[in-house]
């Protein structure tokens, strides 16, 4: 699984923006795309 360093900030853009910008920056296919997605609402909903 690919990491990825991000600010809480970045996070929430990623999730708010339709991730247009996150594709153009990270290029990968749409299975790991969709996992990154996947694990960053996780992420915030651990941290609620």
């Amino acid at each position: 699984m690919l990491k990825y360093k991000y600010h809480e900030r970045d996070l929430m853009e990623y999730l708010a923006e339709g991730n247009s910008v996150w594709e153009n920056i990270f290029p990968v296919n749409r299975m790991i795309h969709l996992m990154f997605k996947h694990n960053c609402a996780d992420i915030l909903t651990e941290k609620r």
